[in-house]
């Protein structure tokens, strides 16, 4: 029987140490519990399938000499779905991170709750964790369990706040570790530091609602105004040539309009595809701005990229129609 495990490895072996190291990293924070290798490998095989596909699709549905275009795709394709990896392994990371954030404040408020209860630090952290917490729950369950297994608190901790690419979680750790060194009030530290934390949430909220007007006037200009100065050129362009073939070739010594001599370079068929690369360009750079102004990193605005685009080529067609039957030639 074929072993799979073995054929993912020897493909995921072939990439740098560097690169297995920091892949471990990423998919470790987006909490996926699996040998790097083998995930690698998989992967790499399944985009690869793919690129063939789009290869052997083109030369035998389309054209059978045309393997230049069909490597062309080939790439394409290959670029295309390693960059879906990528970016779905990304967006992972950062819905777990911001999980675990969210009900952060919550979780330091129980061991408070759990130590003005008589509980030891251990089992008041313990303790505090929640099913509804979700991923925090489950990686304080396993850091309990390791330090059952006679690891020490201070080691499964910091392992624990190596789970989440979150830096408030590092510091709260760090910051419980040392409260239990030093002795002192430890409740009134966490409450504090559950009161900060929920003080930076407040002020991030603030900061997305009120740069919200201006995603909102970025999403208006690429869906609505963009198709609509873009149909009204390419119908421009269209009734130009229109009239320009109802005057036909002027005679030698015959007057005729200035505007409609000469020869026209670029076809209204040429405009269209232009309208849609420029759409598309305009929209990708649009989500990436929204990545910033939401969330800080350009790449989070991906995941707005394919609505963007779907909508402003769709408001494109509508606008292209309705402009054409304003803008007629008899």
């Amino acid at each position: 029987m074929l072993d799979f495990s073995k054929i993912y490895n020897s493909i995921g072996d072939k990439f740098p140490s560097r690169f297995h190291e920091k892949l471990e990293l990423k998919l470790r924070y987006a909490g996926v519990e699996a040998n790097t290798l083998t995930w690698l490998g998989a992967r790499v095989l399944l985009v690869i399938l793919f690129s063939l596909i789009g290869f052997l699709g083109y030369i035998t549905l389309l054209d059978r000499t045309g393997y230049g275009i069909g490597i062309a795709i080939s790439i394409l394709l290959l670029i295309l779905f390693g960059g879906l990896v990528y970016i779905n392994i990304y967006f992972m990371l950062v819905n777990r991170t911001t999980k675990v954030e969210r009900v952060l404040p919550d979780f330091l408020m129980l061991i408070v709750s759990n130590l003005h209860a008589g509980m030891t630090p251990y089992a008041a952290f313990v303790q505090a964790a929640r099913p509804e917490f979700g991923p925090l729950y489950s990686e304080v369950k396993e850091a309990a369990a390791r330090v059952g297994g006679k690891r020490s608190l201070d080691a499964a901790l910091l392992a624990l706040s190596d789970r989440f690419d979150s830096e408030i979680f590092r510091k709260t750790v760090n910051l419980f570790l040392k409260g239990i060194k030093a002795g002192g009030q430890l409740a009134k530290l966490l409450t504090a530091n559950a009161e900060e934390i929920r003080r930076i949430q407040d002020l991030r909220a603030e900061l997305i609602s009120t740069t919200k007007t201006y995603t909102v006037f970025l999403a208006f200009i690429v869906i609505i105004v963009m198709p609509f100065l873009l149909s009204v050129g390419v119908n421009f362009l269209n009734t130009f040539v229109s009239i320009k073939s109802q005057i036909g070739t002027p005679e030698p010594g015959t007057q005729t309009v200035p505007i409609f001599s000469g020869e026209i370079s670029i076809t209204p068929q040429q405009m269209r595809d232009i309208a849609m690369i420029a759409l598309g360009v305009t929209c990708l750079l649009a989500a990436m701005f929204m990545g910033i102004v939401r969330a800080g990193k350009a790449i989070y605005g991906l995941k707005y990229y394919p609505l963007l685009v779907v909508a402003s080529i769709i408001s494109f067609f509508i606008t292209q129609e309705i402009v054409g039957k304003i803008i007629t030639v008899g």
